[in-house]
């Protein structure tokens, strides 16, 4: 199962650092622009407050209406503007049973507000929301609300309340904003000068050096004891463009992949990734070809159409990549990428294994199929198979010439047993049986019996597989009897004499 992908969010913002003036200097800040207001008094802030934090008077824009005696005390209310009661409590919990205990305690038929809010740092409940209403409705208030913890965030993140945000927590979400362009413009640069140099197509496998922007002592590997576990510099060969960056060759190695039971394996004995470097030293060369040989003959005795080589590749994202230098230097005249390794051991953000030869331009990550053991931890000892001097293997005419013309007929067929003294590692003469001086050798690699129909799924990517087959076992096939399979290698009879 994949990993969950965490995305980055913005954290809660921790309104219980702020003391309890400084909370209603808050509120008084984000409550400017809530109404069209003729006046705001701080009233919490020189005591004496009979229970409100925050006085407003909004506009009532009638003052100029000509009135009798009657209705001076009312025209005057309209003149001074709609009274608004803020009260603000900055507590971790307020319940419905609090809600109605403040407003019994700061609102009554002589001081009844047009206007009443109550701001905390608390999150409401449904049950309180509806005692809130319910009471202040009561009392004769004609517009109410109820600011929580939520609700203050929601305001705080908008983009006019930035410079609120900013003031009071030291946190603009405007600034991230402009980084975050800034980021973006970054990586379509980083982007686009790498397919220019790389191609958008597949097909490069350019060699790049990639480099830890934090390393001061490249090119002497010597002053770092970790450097072989711990590479601050190292050379891979790129493999494809991905949306969020390249992907590069890390390691590679003889695999098994068997595409009709999804099962891969590899044997980690032999990275064929050494022979990308040049400075390998003479013992350091035999040392690696004798191993090579070693685990070569081994993934050569698996069937041919399960033979796949591994790749492990790795992910360098682009807005990992810090500079790009084109030219490189004196030692590596290559293309150099510097990465910060800070975040890690290595500049990668994903590594995946992948099969090496791309069929239809598909890549498949070996991470969706089952890993099967087939190599074993310790390749066994090559035995030498038996040279089949008197028993050579006698085929007509027609497949002889097809053998003479053609290097990729590289399989004999039976089934009838004929060939069935055939072993794995097996040398025989091949003949015609016209007893012409036509005559080849091959070397058995690998002999099995299989279901026609499951062999031609397998080798269906081979060009005239069924013809093939019809030419040696004749045309009226049945695909579902099985048949004999004999691999091969063309060789040389002296070799094994």
């Amino acid at each position: 199962m994949a990993k969950p992908h965490i995305t980055r969010t913005f954290g809660p913002i921790h309104f219980e650092d702020l003391d309890a003036h400084r909370f209603e200097d808050l509120v008084r800040e984000l409550i400017y622009d809530f109404r069209d207001w003729q006046n705001i008094e701080a009233t919490g802030r020189g005591g004496s407050d009979e229970g409100f934090d925050i006085r407003g008077f909004e506009k009532t824009h009638d003052a100029d209406l000509e009135v009798d005696d009657e209705e001076v005390e009312f025209v005057e209310k309209r003149i001074e503007g709609n009274l608004w009661m803020i009260q603000c409590k900055r507590e971790k919990v307020i319940g419905p049973q609090k809600i109605s205990s403040i407003i019994s305690e700061c609102i009554n038929s002589a001081n009844t507000p047009y206007g009443y809010i109550l701001v905390a740092s608390a999150n409401f409940s449904k049950k309180s929301y509806d005692i809130f209403r319910s009471k202040l409705r009561s009392k004769g208030v004609m517009e109410f609300y109820l600011l929580g913890k939520a609700e203050l965030e929601d305001l705080l993140h908008m983009p006019k309340y930035d410079r609120i945000l900013f003031t009071f927590f030291g946190i603009s979400l405007a600034s991230r904003k402009r980084t975050k362009t800034t980021e973006v413009k970054t990586f379509i640069t980083v982007k686009n000068k790498l397919f220019k140099i790389l191609g958008k197509e597949n097909t490069s496998f350019t060699e790049i050096l990639v480099r830890d922007i934090n390393d001061e002592h490249y090119p002497s590997e010597e002053l770092y004891s970790d450097f072989a576990k711990k590479p601050r510099w190292k050379k891979y060969r790129f493999q494809a463009h991905n949306v969020k960056g390249i992907w590069l060759l890390i390691k590679e190695y003889y695999g098994y992949y068997d595409k009709l039971k999804n099962e891969w394996d590899y044997s980690p004995l032999f990275d064929l990734t050494v022979f990308h470097n040049m400075n390998e030293t003479e013992e350091e060369r035999i040392r690696n070809a004798e191993l090579n040989s070693t685990v070569r003959a081994y993934w050569e005795l698996l069937p041919r159409s399960k033979q796949r080589m591994i790749h492990i590749w790795g992910l360098l994202k682009f807005d990992r990549i810090t500079a790009i230098d084109e030219k490189g230097d004196a030692l590596n005249d290559m293309l150099q990428i510097y990465v910060d390794y800070k975040a890690s051991k290595n500049p990668f953000d994903k590594v995946i294994h992948v099969i090496g030869e791309k069929h239809d331009n598909v890549v498949v990550e070996m991470e969706n199929c089952k890993k099967q053991k087939i190599f074993p931890d310790k390749i066994p000892i090559k035995v030498q198979g038996v040279f089949h001097k008197a028993t050579p293997v006698i085929i007509n005419k027609i497949i002889i010439d097809v053998f003479k013309e053609n290097d990729t007929l590289n399989t004999l067929y039976d089934i009838d047993k004929r060939y069935n003294f055939l072993k794995e590692n097996d040398l025989v003469q091949i003949i015609d049986n016209e007893k012409t001086d036509t005559s080849y050798f091959i070397k058995i690699t690998a002999s099995y019996n299989i279901k026609l129909e499951t062999y031609l799924a397998e080798n269906a990517a081979i060009y005239n597989i069924r013809k093939m087959l019809e030419k040696q076992l004749g045309e009226n096939l049945n695909v579902e009897s099985f048949i004999n399979v004999y691999e091969f290698q063309r060789t040389y009879r002296h070799l094994h004499i």
